[in-house]
């Protein structure tokens, strides 16, 4: 829990209380929004939902889609320093896709979350170290495209980030094939 507040205050810039949550917490909600739509049985069956529509359910990813929102304005009035601030800034955004942002942001610290408790490896990053590792033309590349902006420094800042574009594609691709969401299966491009 510890972890998705510090998450949530470093990239989201809100403070989800997770060590306190309560029963109709926000992390309460999200939690039962997946376990309810996470049934081993829908997933096999995609087409039930058709024929049989779980509006029960619907209704409560609405209102969890309605948080997010209402999070998203609060911030609109409070910028700060944090990644959602920035997101909030770039007026080439649509709301859906800054909520779609939110959500995948916020889904990936409660997965960071649930891996640090359990005990799990970082699955992103380690499918970014295995491809670099099993394509050194591309490891060379990343690390030369990150010595040449970091120029003798040991930590990047949030500004070194937009000079690593390649880097942040092999960051961005490793997402892409094996997501943080625990819901979503790896994909492979054939």
């Amino acid at each position: 829990c510890y972890t998705l507040d510090v998450v949530g205050t470093a990239l989201l810039g809100h403070n989800f209380h997770a060590l306190q949550a309560s029963k109709d917490s926000f992390v309460d909600h999200f939690n039962r929004v997946m376990s309810r739509i996470a049934t081993p049985t829908r997933f096999i069956f995609p087409f039930l939902d058709d024929w049989f529509p779980r509006h029960a359910v619907l209704d409560d990813v609405n209102m969890l889609n309605a948080r997010y929102d209402d999070l998203l304005n609060m911030k609109r009035q409070d910028l700060g320093h944090d990644l959602l601030s920035y997101l909030l800034e770039d007026s080439t955004l649509s709301s859906e896709e800054l909520r779609s942002n939110l959500v995948i942001l916020f889904s990936a610290g409660h997965k960071l979350m649930w891996q640090l408790s359990a005990g799990h490896n970082f699955r992103a990053l380690s499918t970014a170290v295995y491809h670099l590792a099993k394509h050194p033309e591309y490891q060379s590349k990343a690390r030369e495209e990150a010595q040449s902006v970091l120029t003798g420094r040991v930590e990047p800042t949030l500004r070194d980030l937009s000079n690593l574009p390649f880097l942040s594609a092999c960051i961005k691709e490793a997402l892409r094939i094996n997501s943080p969401i625990s819901l979503l299966p790896a994909r492979w491009t054939l």
